[in-house]
């Protein structure tokens, strides 16, 4: 049996060859009454794209330097818009983001929720009018809090961790669950047998549970390991807490801490204690920004803002907009760095 081509879609329906393909691939400027009718036509006759087609049509247009095509818009819904940029996870996505775009032919349009003047309504008439057909979603600035109530059929989209709990789009972030077992069996190899955690629970309902539930399996799985009690505060406030992280090392006393707050090294100096002669530090969120070479575990924050856009790029292309159905996750592995402090 041959392939159904657009050509036998379009005599069928009636309509030109150029309609058909704006409507297989989700465009605007089709009605959505025609794109819903050809789109089940093309169902109901067994088309099925040709693949090597479409690379070499990808191949002729990058040839023939075309314009660039939509552009993505990252969505920066934070009260401090600077604030999610100072996060360092954070603005590695949208750096590794803004990259990748360039290479396939976007630019990232940052639209501020929170500027002046600004409404959620008003970024759905600057997206339209700057023909963006893509979303990136950063993570909460207030986890399990915050929606967005967009008109979401008209993009595709995709989310970075697990914080936005009102869009059930598709998601990616790091393998944090694994990222905490790398960090402790690393220590585990140097030694280390009365492992502390210290954390706050907001960057916990960021993971969706991934930290504490990583370090709590690989605890209990290794009965070597002295159990301790572990340092989780409820507010960022609380982890920027000396007093109240210098009381719990005293208590417990750690041969090794694992942290995302940087600033514990300095605390810890800053009292008479040296690392990592008396106590190692491993840092499951590098890089840090005080100069201090830690030991620990990258996330390749960049290489997920990257390939974010490789997959929008990609839903973007086979016209899947929407929330889905059956939201899929990316997970990208972190990669141990060797450091000083472990």
């Amino acid at each position: 049996m041959s392939r159904v081509t657009l050509k036998d879609i379009a005599k069928k329906a009636g309509v030109t060859h150029a309609t058909v393909s704006m409507a297989l691939r989700n465009k605007d400027q089709i009605s959505e009454k025609t794109r819903e009718r050809i789109q089940k036509l093309a169902k109901k006759m067994g088309y099925v794209p040709d693949p090597m087609l479409g690379r070499l049509n990808a191949y002729r247009t990058k040839s023939i330097g075309s314009a660039p095509r939509a552009a993505i818009g990252w969505i920066n819904f934070w009260r401090n818009p600077e604030a999610l940029n100072q996060n360092g996870v954070f603005h590695a996505y949208y750096k590794g983001a803004c990259e990748m775009a360039q290479v396939l032919g976007y630019h990232v349009d940052s639209l501020l929720l929170h500027e002046k003047g600004m409404t959620l309504s008003r970024i759905e008439s600057i997206m339209h009018s700057r023909n963006i057909s893509g979303i990136l979603i950063p993570p909460a600035e207030r986890p399990n809090e915050t929606s967005l109530d967009l008109k979401w059929e008209r993009y595709s989209v995709i989310k970075f961790g697990y914080s936005m709990v009102g869009v059930n789009s598709h998601l990616i972030t790091n393998t944090q669950f694994e990222t905490i077992r790398l960090a402790i069996r690393k220590a585990v190899e140097r030694g280390f047998k009365k492992i502390g955690f210290h954390m706050a629970m907001i960057g916990e309902a960021r993971t969706g549970d991934n930290f504490l539930g990583g370090y709590l399996r690989e605890l209990y799985s290794r009965p070597e390991l002295k159990k301790i009690e572990p340092l989780i505060v409820e507010t960022s406030k609380d982890a920027f807490n000396k007093p109240l992280f210098m009381d719990w090392f005293q208590k417990v006393k750690p041969d090794c801490i694992l942290t995302q707050l940087h600033d514990v090294g300095d605390w810890l100096q800053q009292d008479g204690i040296r690392i990592p002669e008396d106590v190692a530090i491993i840092s499951y969120a590098l890089p840090a920004a005080n100069g201090i070479d830690y030991s620990g575990v990258q996330q390749n924050s960049h290489i997920i803002g990257q390939e974010a856009v490789v997959w929008l790029d990609r839903l973007i292309r086979h016209g899947q907009r929407g929330i889905p159905k059956q939201p899929l996750e990316l997970l990208v592995e972190g990669s141990w760095v060797e450091g000083k402090t472990g």
